[in-house]
């Protein structure tokens, strides 16, 4: 089992072809689902003039409108980041096509900013190891849940 963002599909299926028989599924949940959304962020710095503010503005504009979203997810395998993007004929038909790639859409509702704050990378780390550890039976979730808090305090308190 692998567990990563719909970017990484076509090199799993890269990987897969002819060797063995994989697919693709939306994240297990508990109670409810969750899932975060990640990705390229894109960003207008306080510090530009306002004709470069104006410039990024419409850039972004132009970046996230339907058409381009469709086409960036296409050609990436990320999400299209606008939920009008679903909905066109292009990416029905893609998706249609390639039903890997409409997995990780069909999460949208589940969907919650993962906020960027100081020692996450090593927060990121310690979850993935705890996660691999419960997976493999290594530890109980109790216990990669109890590790896994202390790791993530580590990872801040390192960072502050």
């Amino acid at each position: 089992m692998y567990v990563g963002s719909s970017a990484g599909i076509s090199f799993v299926g890269a990987e897969a072809e002819g060797k063995i028989n994989w697919s693709v599924a939306p994240l297990p949940k508990g109670k409810a689902a969750a899932t975060a959304f990640q990705g390229t962020n894109l960003a207008i710095f306080n510090s530009a003039t306002d004709e470069e503010k104006l410039a990024a503005w419409e850039y972004m504009k132009f970046l996230t409108s339907t058409e381009q979203t469709v086409f960036w997810a296409k050609s990436t395998g990320y999400v299209p980041v606008r939920t009008s993007a679903l909905e066109t004929d292009e990416w029905k038909k893609y998706v249609e096509e390639n039903p890997a790639y409409g997995v990780a859409a069909s999460q949208f509702d589940a969907g919650y900013y993962d906020p960027h704050i100081k020692g996450k990378s090593g927060i990121n780390e310690a979850l993935n190891k705890e996660i691999q550890s419960v997976l493999l039976q290594e530890k109980s979730i109790e216990d990669g849940l109890k590790d896994l808090q202390k790791s993530a305090q580590d990872a801040v308190d390192k960072a502050n």
